[in-house]
């Protein structure tokens, strides 16, 4: 649930993944 929405996961809070930080730095950019 934190690796699918990764535009919210990102603007709001990680969840704690690095990964969902990373792809959401990766989209936007």
């Amino acid at each position: 649930m934190t690796e699918m929405p990764i535009e919210t996961g990102g603007l709001a809070k990680p969840g704690g993944s690095s990964e969902a930080v990373r792809a959401a730095k990766a989209v936007r950019a």
